[in-house]
């Protein structure tokens, strides 16, 4: 039965090939001490329960845009390690979502997919601006993550 939420969700999915195995960019994604070193949207990161490749492993997260800070939660709540992993939270302006990674071996290479679904407030309004400006802002920042992360696995 319809809830006439399905039209407020928001999806994006996005994938990249990373020059390093699946053990090294694994091991990235899941060490806390290292997320600020290529995720370009976090400030810093606070509360961390990790390594982050359990289910109930998180951090809060913190945007700073200008004086102001905000802070969300991010949990996994599912996880086959080297695989996938799912997580799920509030953003800093407080939007429910959930995600999932992928993780495929591609011998000395690998791909990770990463698909986010989060609920749009505000009615059709906020749908709009959300196509217009909130998925272009959030597959931007999913492109910078890739080229600090390819960055951060030449070294």
């Amino acid at each position: 039965m319809p809830t006439g939420l399905e039209d407020s969700l928001a999806h994006v999915r996005e994938s990249v090939d990373l020059d390093a195995p699946l053990d090294r960019v694994w091991s990235l994604f899941i060490d806390p001490d290292r997320w600020l070193d290529w995720n370009t949207e976090l400030a810093d990161i606070e509360d961390v329960q990790g390594p982050f490749d359990h289910v109930g492993a998180g951090y809060t997260q913190v945007w700073r845009i200008g004086p102001w800070e905000r802070r969300g939660q991010w949990r996994v709540t599912g996880c086959e390690p080297r695989r996938w992993r799912t997580v799920a939270g509030r953003t800093p302006v407080k939007l429910a979502f959930s995600a999932r990674e992928e993780f495929e071996s591609l011998g000395d290479r690998t791909r990770v997919t990463l698909e986010i679904e989060w609920q749009t407030p505000g009615g059709p309004i906020g749908r709009w601006f959300d196509r217009i400006v909130g998925q272009p802002m959030l597959k931007r920042a999913l492109r910078a993550n890739a080229g600090r992360i390819r960055q951060v696995l030449e070294v």
